[in-house]
């Protein structure tokens, strides 16, 4: 008979990938990772990506995930390295599988905190698209 889940486990699923359990993270993580997420979304913007996550309603995909550890490596390790209770060395010694499937999860887990953090970007940017278009009706007209 299969053991039944608490309810803390239905509304915090973990996963495990190579031996490695990933939790969601706590409202204090927030705090802790609070800098190092910013520095993330700041050059997420930058680059252009940041519509791919906020569209991104399945897993994310691998190229996008690439892509963030190309242009933010380091808060990205950082990030990895808080989420699983390990230092950034123990991190790097990861598999490239592993360490992008925990990437992932880290994001699947943790995705309406990080798009939450995401959305005031993209009101902004939703409102800087409108003014130009405003302006551009107000010159034809």
């Amino acid at each position: 008979m299969a053991k039944k889940k608490s309810d803390e486990e239905i509304l915090f699923p973990e996963a495990k990938v190579g031996g490695k359990i990933i939790r969601p993270w706590s409202f204090g993580a927030l705090f802790d990772l609070s800098e190092s997420l910013e520095i993330v979304l700041d050059k997420v913007e930058e680059k252009g990506i940041d519509k791919d996550f906020e569209e991104n309603s399945g897993v994310m995909p691998y190229t996008t995930i690439a892509r963030l550890f190309t242009i933010a490596n380091k808060e990205v390790l950082k990030i990895i390295a808080y989420t699983l209770g390990e230092d950034e060395i123990e991190v790097k010694k990861l598999s490239m599988i592993d360490g992008v499937k925990i990437a992932m999860i880290i994001f699947n887990q943790n995705r309406e905190t990080i798009k939450n953090a995401l959305a005031p970007l993209l009101v902004e940017d939703q409102v800087e698209e409108e003014s130009e278009e405003e302006k551009e009706e107000e010159k034809t007209q």
